[in-house]
């Protein structure tokens, strides 16, 4: 386990983490936090998008459910 990092509030819950494959690039996987999302709704297969947060003073790509359009 690393460091812990700037900004996040640990005593808040969870903290979800996931290693997506985008449908742009089969066999890659990516593993980030998941954001705006309940911890009990994230599922293997669910549909995500790409996000950005902010982290030591750069952009920090992070992944939230698709919204539908």
């Amino acid at each position: 386990m690393g460091p812990p990092a700037p900004d996040v509030d640990y005593k808040a819950g969870p903290h979800p983490v996931a290693t997506v494959e985008l449908d742009e690039q089969p066999g890659l996987r990516y593993t980030s936090t998941v954001i705006n999302c309940p911890t009990d709704k994230i599922q293997i297969g669910m549909r995500i998008q790409l996000a950005w947060i902010e982290r030591y003073g750069a952009p920090y790509p992070v992944f939230e459910p698709l919204r539908e359009a």
